[in-house]
């Protein structure tokens, strides 16, 4: 019965965030809730607890996809990639 239940829970994750629209969420709530960078942006405890907050809800996404070490490296140059190529076009006015 659990198990059906958490395997229902984790169909449901990866349905939403299967998705072309569901895969740029994903990418820019990985990009923009600390999951590729550090927490510690400042020096209050409260913000850096904050900031550890938001990376933990993330992490708990990628667990349901089960999105490891290596998909996260993988994601990681992807979203290095796009944000390159984003300041590419910007910068020539292609955008």
């Amino acid at each position: 019965m659990i198990f059906d239940k958490y395997k229902k829970r984790r169909a449901s994750y990866k349905e939403t965030f299967g998705t072309d629209a569901g895969k740029d969420v994903l990418e820019d709530i990985i990009r923009s809730n600390y999951v590729l960078k550090t927490t510690m942006q400042d020096i209050d405890p409260l913000q850096m607890a904050f900031n550890e907050g938001r990376r933990a809800v993330v992490l708990a996404i990628m667990h349901h996809l089960q999105i490891g070490p290596t998909e996260l490296i993988e994601k990681q140059r992807e979203v290095y990639e796009r944000i390159s190529t984003d300041n590419r076009e910007q910068s020539v006015g292609i955008n």
